[in-house]
């Protein structure tokens, strides 16, 4: 099965979960979040104040999402 995709976000209403589905995904997010950042299960969680910073920063170096 070949990933489409590098990450799946779902708005929650209140916050965002932004769960990296590929290597490359979880690499870029190493790299650029915060070891106190707040994850449910594999997703980050990000407040809608944040998101388009986070999409931008992963989108500009070439990475993927799908809304869900």
């Amino acid at each position: 099965m070949q990933i489409e995709t590098d990450f799946i976000i779902n708005d929650q209403r209140t916050v965002f979960s932004v769960r990296p589905v590929s290597d490359h995904a979880r690499e870029w997010l190493d790299g650029h979040v915060d070891d106190d950042a707040l994850w449910f299960g594999n997703s980050l969680v990000v407040e809608h104040r944040f998101i388009e910073a986070l999409v931008d920063g992963f989108s500009n170096d070439g990475l993927t999402f799908e809304a869900a």
